[in-house]
């Protein structure tokens, strides 16, 4: 697993989220207290948020962190490759 990876997967999983909810980026932005360009950049992997603006993105859209985390695990992670350090 590398943080890059997981970035790319986890705005993905954002932006899907906010569209199968039906909201619109300016909309979400708004609510998280950010701007529309930097939520474009949350969800095209460019970057991430912090763990509070994270925490805060899931529960407007209902999501689950425990949840993104296993998805993640269970389609990206090889068990077979080494931890990196």
């Amino acid at each position: 697993m590398n943080d890059k990876s997981f970035q790319l997967f986890y705005g993905n999983y954002i932006r899907t989220q906010r569209n199968i909810n039906n909201i619109l980026q300016e909309e979400l932005a708004h609510k998280m207290g950010i701007s529309k360009d930097a939520l474009s950049k949350i969800e095209r992997g460019i970057n991430f948020p912090s763990f509070t603006s994270s925490l805060l993105l899931e529960k407007l859209l209902q999501l689950d962190h425990n949840y993104i985390l296993k998805e993640y695990e269970n389609y990206y992670i090889d068990p077979d490759e080494p931890l990196e350090e």
